[in-house]
């Protein structure tokens, strides 16, 4: 019995006690609302408002659309001498939570966003005893980023995010000097390198009007290539594209180059669709790709003068009974056929000797053209493996 009535004490104190709490932090709210108008700034000068930006996760890297989607939270902070309280009349509440439609907000923007504006984001504000606000604003933002594409697939990119106020009134500055990174989720595709902040301060010529400032971040992230899918595939053109140059047989050498001439624009199209309409920079991989389709057709065209001297056009040509034909037409004139004979045979006495010279410099040419497509190759393949961005 004695037990049960010790408990009976001990939740009726705590009910109590809670009820007391309940009633002084109503007592709170009331005296630091009553008075408040939200449409009054704190004060009639320069209000300095702090941020501090908090790094969630790099969502997505938009490299066509040059678009950046991010989750962050931006801490905003500023004090509010309407809003302070006495700790020794509330000594057990450091904070209150407040609706961000009950107190004057500042109208912090991003001013490169390409999403809903931060004012239409709702929360709730945590105002400190001695008048200090704290926003923390949670959000997926989606800023304009301008993506240069020198070094695809090997690119380094900075994207910025500017934050400001066009109250001039309000003063922005940075609380820490880069983005915070600590609650920041790797991602797949970007590697964070650095992410400084600046502040900066815009002059005006009339002293009446206070300056304008707003806080930069740079967010400096290096694309993880993919190799499989973005290297690899113009390394084993670039190996196919020799291959041609040791097949010996014309007809066999034709049908590759043209197989492997459609194959690089193919890839070359694929490429084009993951970067920006335009650009005022060629990447790379297009870089790559092409010159190594100007090698295939440099080496097509070639190939194509060799046979047309001598290969498969000169063995049709040999086929077709231009003799037979000419000599049916020129039967009723008999004095012009001796003559006539003496001419074909020595155009065919020609024909071989000119044959045989195309046989003996048609290896020679050959060899010639694959020593210069590997070097070209193997060029390009250097450079386009080991220039990396500064």
């Amino acid at each position: 019995m004695i037990l049960k009535c010790e408990y009976f004490y001990i939740f009726v104190t705590i009910i109590s006690t809670s009820v007391i709490g309940n009633d002084r932090l109503n007592e709170l709210y009331s005296k630091i609302l009553t008075n408040h108008n939200y449409l009054v700034p704190p004060s009639s000068s320069n209000i300095s408002v702090s941020v501090n930006l908090e790094l969630g996760n790099l969502q997505k890297i938009d490299t066509r659309n040059q678009e950046m989607t991010f989750t962050a939270i931006m801490n905003l902070k500023w004090n509010d001498s309407s809003l302070l309280w006495n700790r020794k009349e509330f000594p057990h509440v450091n904070r209150v939570a407040v609706s961000s439609e009950r107190i004057w907000t500042p109208d912090i923007l991003i001013f490169n966003s390409n999403s809903k504006d931060i004012q239409n984001s709702r929360g709730d504000l945590f105002i400190s005893a001695d008048g200090q606000v704290h926003w923390p604003i949670f959000g997926h933002f989606k800023t304009s980023c301008t993506i240069d594409v020198t070094y695809y697939p090997f690119d380094q990119q900075v994207c910025i995010i500017k934050i400001g106020s066009v109250d001039r009134t309000v003063q922005v500055d940075y609380s820490e000097d880069s983005i915070n990174l600590d609650q920041f989720y790797f991602s797949v595709y970007w590697d964070v390198i650095n992410c400084p902040a600046y502040r900066n301060v815009y002059k005006t010529h009339d002293d009446e009007y206070p300056v304008e400032t707003d806080v930069t971040y740079y967010l400096i992230i290096k694309r993880r290539t993919s190799w499989l899918s973005e290297v690899y595939p113009s390394l084993a053109f670039s190996l196919i594209s020799i291959i041609p140059a040791i097949v010996t047989r014309p007809l066999e050498k034709l049908i590759l180059l043209v197989f492997c001439i459609a194959g690089l624009f193919a890839l070359h199209i694929d490429t084009m669709n993951k970067l920006p309409h335009t650009s005022l920079a060629t990447s790379l991989a297009s870089k790559y790709i092409v010159t190594l389709i100007l090698c295939n057709l440099i080496h097509l065209t070639i190939i194509t003068i060799i046979d047309y001297r001598r290969g498969c056009f000169q063995w049709i040509a040999k086929q077709i009974p231009f003799k037979r034909m000419r000599k049916s037409i020129s039967r009723g004139t008999e004095r012009y056929n001796c003559k006539d004979e003496n001419r074909d045979k020595e155009d065919m006495e020609k024909e071989e000797n000119q044959s045989e010279v195309h046989a003996d410099i048609f290896p020679i040419i050959n060899w010639i053209i694959l020593a210069l497509l590997i070097i070209a190759v193997a060029f390009s393949t250097l450079y386009f493996l080991l220039v990396r961005p500064h």
